[in-house]
């Protein structure tokens, strides 16, 4: 099996905390890690963003490929936080080249969310005096066409009823040769052969073909085989990169749209309304950034992929056909890179975005739960039978919608949390039963 390396970059953002009734006062922080499958050889750089020097008792931090929050003091009931705290996760990856869609599409990817308490001050031994008190796991359904942006509020348990908000936003960024060494899962004594080592030459020309025939007319024809191999593989691998360019750049040009185009104006308006330290700092950071007057440059990626395509068509040798799939890749992976740095440079932080995110996640989260929501209408004679089963027969609809394959296989959201947005097992199956006397014409009510 010939392997790509593929890298994907996840920024996450913690936004605001709210406490709406924690068990105990004291000290609080969030902790963010990336798990991926087993089965999966993976690495995971972690880098949190520190944008400037912070009021709070302990600043953001990482630990062990995990990614911790400033440290905040939690005292009452119903109070919030702004923690403010972007983080990235660059995860690299090995792929099946001959499944490059399918094996991106089915990585299995979790984003782990902690809520990590310490009762008293300890100072700069606080850290190693916290223990985890409550956790909720994100199912993260990356596409690496289109990407991953959601912002969704992340519920602890009751026993910590408090909420953190979380922004993500998700790219593939490169998919070229192994560089990395990964750690890989255990091989069993059946299957202890090591993987092939994969260079572009496997990936793209693939074994020879053996024949016993030796002919300039055989030769000819392999040729030909390979090269067309070729053409096809570096075609899959332009076009998923294009792909997610296309889409990253979209999403770029829509968000634009969505934040202040008068950042002097978004300053001055956050400077009257700074009462501490902390909307000083976030004061000082936003006069940094560019303002949102420049347009983004449109690239088209059709256009791009054809020239690509065409000019490989034109090579003949295999040397030369090499150097040119190693410069094009670099070329595609470094402007995938480059707009992606643009992109976390604007998008970063900004409320206009995560307001516009939070609205599609609830949208989502209501018509998830609308497909198991049912609306029947009756005379107003028969409520006094409301309670009989045998009357309107709402259990043996609920079994028949529970064990249809619709329901059991419905589309999940793109962050997903089970224990929060629930599953085929858990999702309530609701009727409404309305009664009236003109019962044949519901609109008329």
């Amino acid at each position: 099996m010939c392997e790509l390396q593929a890298t994907i970059e996840f920024a996450v953002e913690l936004n605001r905390f709210y406490n709406v009734d924690l068990f105990q006062r004291g000290f609080y922080q969030i902790r963010t890690s990336i798990r991926m499958s087993p089965k999966s050889p993976a690495k995971i750089e972690v880098y949190v963003d520190y944008i400037s020097e912070c009021d709070s008792l302990l600043p953001s931090s990482i630990v062990d490929n995990v990614a911790i929050s400033k440290t905040f003091q939690i005292l009452y009931r119903n109070e919030d936080v702004l923690i403010n705290d972007p983080m990235i996760f660059r995860i690299h990856t090995l792929v099946d080249s001959t499944k490059l869609e399918e094996n991106l599409e089915n990585l299995d990817m979790q984003l782990c969310v902690e809520l990590w308490f310490g009762e008293e001050d300890f100072g700069s031994t606080l850290l190693e005096k916290m223990e985890m008190v409550s956790e909720r796991i994100l199912q993260l359904h990356f596409n690496p066409v289109n990407g991953l942006h959601h912002h969704l509020p992340v519920l602890f348990d009751y026993f910590h009823l408090a909420c953190i908000e979380v922004t993500i936003h998700g790219c593939l960024i490169a998919l070229h040769q192994p560089y990395l060494n990964m750690p890989r899962p255990a091989k069993t004594a059946w299957a202890n052969k090591p993987p092939d080592q994969s260079t572009l030459e496997t990936v793209y020309f693939g074994p020879r073909p053996q024949t016993s025939v030796s002919s300039l007319y055989c030769n000819i024809i392999i040729i030909i085989a390979i090269l067309n191999q070729a053409n096809d593989v570096h075609k899959l691998i332009c076009k998923i990169l294009l792909s997610a360019y296309e889409s990253l750049q979209s999403t770029y040009q829509f968000y634009l749209t969505k934040l202040p185009q008068n950042k002097t104006k978004l300053v001055t308006d956050l400077a009257k309304s700074s009462q501490n330290k902390t909307k000083l700092r976030w004061v000082t950071y936003l006069a940094k950034l560019p303002q949102n007057k420049t347009k983004l440059d449109i690239k088209d990626c059709h256009v791009r992929l054809k020239k690509v395509l065409t000019n490989l068509q034109s090579i003949e040798d295999e040397d030369d056909l090499i150097q040119t799939v190693i410069t094009d890749i670099t070329q595609l992976c470094a402007e995938n890179v480059i707009l992606w740095t643009k992109f976390l440079e604007t998008v970063t932080l900004a409320e206009n975005v995560q307001s516009y995110l939070a609205q599609e996640h609830h949208t989502a989260r209501v018509k998830r739960f609308a497909e198991a929501f049912f609306t029947f209408e009756y005379p107003k004679i028969t409520c006094l039978s409301c309670y009989d089963p045998s009357i309107h027969g709402h259990d043996d609809i609920a079994k028949t919608v529970a064990a249809s394959d619709y329901f059991q296989n419905m589309p999940p959201i793109d962050v997903e949390c089970p224990e929060i947005d629930g599953d085929s097992n858990t999702i309530p199956i609701i009727f409404e039963d309305i009664y009236h006397d003109s019962w044949m014409n519901a609109l008329g009510l």
